[in-house]
């Protein structure tokens, strides 16, 4: 229900501003990249790995569509630094799909 929850950075208004990055930057010829970007399932709510997910793919999404390039922040929880091993596949797939 849309009158149910706050527009404020919902889908729409995610990709006006990387729309507006577009058209300020990229459509003159300046890079763009978005770093430091991510969502992560907190051990407190459990359920929560679906949104964050769909938040990861609504958000690379437009940041790609928009021609801008993706930088996720990891905090430690996406890859193992030490083995190199992913600990989130699912996110992970989210993410490089949504990339594609």
């Amino acid at each position: 229900d849309r009158a149910a929850t706050d527009p404020w950075a919902d889908e729409p208004w995610v990709d006006k501003q990387f729309g507006l990055m577009k058209s300020h930057y990229v459509d003159h010829g300046v890079g763009v990249i978005v770093g430091e970007y991510g969502a992560y399932a907190k051990p407190g709510f459990p359920g929560t790995e679906p949104y964050v997910r769909d938040w990861a793919r609504t958000v690379t999404g437009a940041i790609r569509r928009n021609g801008l390039v993706p930088m996720w922040w990891d905090t430690g929880a996406l890859v193992d630094r030490r083995t190199g091993a992913p600990k989130d596949p699912e996110l992970i797939e989210a993410i490089v799909g949504a990339a594609r």
